[in-house]
Order: structure tokens, then sequence, then C-alpha cells
């Protein structure tokens, strides 16, 4: 029995602490604090604390009805602190053209909000400036 109420107080004491990320249509999530997120979901479940997320620009491009094709970034790493119960809100611009979108994935522009639709302080960084920080600085023999 007091197993019983221990899991039932855990599990009301994650769901008043989960949060929820929902994505726009041009954001694509790969991971969360390392986790892979399934392709194409429109909402995650974050917890209290740091979050991680892989993520990347990825924009459907129509031309006309018989062409298209995917325009995305490469990965980019996007850290935030989740506070406490409540949504949070991930964009990206949609381009009008295909040049747009090409700009835009070569210099993604992502918008993080919370509930409220107050911006979220957050850090950016694309794979390659973070591999470039972990090289060392010229040669170290």
């Amino acid at each position: 029995m007091k197993a019983l109420l221990l899991i039932a107080a855990t599990t009301l004491s994650l769901s008043l602490s989960a949060e929820t990320l929902h994505l726009g249509d041009n954001v694509r999530v790969i991971a969360i604090n390392g986790k892979p997120v399934p392709a194409y979901v429109d909402t995650i479940t974050l917890t209290k604390g740091p979050q991680q997320i892989t993520v990347r620009y990825d924009v459907l491009f129509e031309a006309d009805a018989d062409s298209h094709a995917f325009i995305r970034s490469e990965l980019h790493q996007l850290q935030f602190e989740a506070k406490g119960s409540g949504d949070y809100y991930l964009n990206a611009p949609t381009p009008l053209t295909a040049k747009e979108g090409k700009m835009l994935a070569n210099q993604p522009q992502f918008t993080l909000q919370d509930q409220s639709r107050q911006s979220v302080n957050h850090s950016l960084k694309s794979h390659t400036e973070l591999f470039n920080q972990m090289q060392p600085a010229g040669n170290q023999f």
C-alpha cells in the first residue's frame, strides 16, 4: 500500500512539474538532453531544469504542385532553463521563396517563448561552432 501511494505521489509530482514544448512548422527537434525525439512531433514533454535541444531548421518548400524540396540547416544546440510548470513555444520563420528558405537554413533564427509569449533567454550554437570550440588552439607540442 505504501509503495502504491509513493508511486501515485511521484506520478502526481512529475505531472505537476512537466512542461510542454510546442514546435513550429519549420522546427525539427532531433534530441533533448541527448535522448532522441521521434520525427516530426509537434509537442514534447520537458522536465524542470536545464534543457539541451538538438534542433534544425527544416522546411518543405513547394515550388509548384509537382515539385518540392526540403531545405534544412545544419544541427544546432539550443540551451535554456525550464523554470517550472508551463508551456514553451519554439518557432522559426516561414520562407516565401526557396532563396529565402536557403538563407534561413544557412543562418537559422529560432524564437523561444513562454506561455505568456514572452521571450525566453537561451543560447544557440551550430554543431560546427561547438566542434571548433573543442579544437585545441594552435600546436600543443
